[in-house]
């Protein structure tokens, strides 16, 4: 499920189409769906103690898609945070060309500053994990001993490539990748079992 992303004054719902908020009730939407969102992916401690992004159930290829799904996350932040501030220039130049009292204004201008500068802590924290996992993730790559299925996950799952760029870069056909990339996840599976078992 993807998260909505803030156009203008409206929310675009990947299932819902567009729905026009105030740009403070579209923000506060966001929030909460981000917060759900956030609850489906989670990390648990790992065998050494450490924050784990491994969950129980998950096969091999589910865990290395969640760097490119937490990637998404940090870049529909992004977009919100550009969103939030057209929306506070916007409300800016209002108060400029307003003579007459304007103490509401302020106050909703201080508001959006506020949420913008939440947005962005929580960006900052997004982009901390992301990088954790990433790190995890190479460190389970890394573990793969055969050269040319470790290319092939990285570019998949760290470089977040495409088939047909893989192929040219790696000089083999896309079918040829695709067929290497699924016995790489073989081995990938074997070793988080292992680590699980450990």
């Amino acid at each position: 499920m993807k998260s909505p992303v803030l156009d203008g004054s409206k929310i675009i719902w990947p299932f819902f189409g567009a729905l026009r908020l105030p740009a403070d009730k579209a923000y506060d939407m966001i929030k909460l769906t981000d917060e759900i969102l956030s609850g489906i992916s989670f990390f648990v401690p790992g065998n050494d103690g450490k924050p784990s992004y491994r969950r129980c159930g998950m096969n091999a290829k589910e865990y290395l898609y969640q760097a490119y799904l937490m990637e998404l996350q940090v870049q529909s932040k992004l977009q919100q945070i550009e969103a939030l501030r057209s929306a506070a220039e916007g409300l800016n130049r209002c108060i400029a060309a307003e003579r007459v009292t304007h103490s509401k204004n302020v106050t909703v201008m201080q508001d959006t500053v506020q949420k913008i500068m939440e947005a962005e802590a929580e960006l900052n924290g997004e982009i901390d994990r992301l990088v954790d996992l990433k790190r995890e993730i190479r460190g389970t790559i890394g573990q793969v001993k055969n050269v040319v299925y470790r290319l092939i996950l990285e570019k998949r799952h760290l470089s977040f490539l495409k088939w047909d760029q893989i192929a040219c870069d790696l000089g083999y056909t896309e079918r040829w990748c695709q067929i290497r990339y699924r016995e790489a996840l073989r081995v990938v599976q074997g070793l988080l079992e292992k680590e699980e078992e450990g």
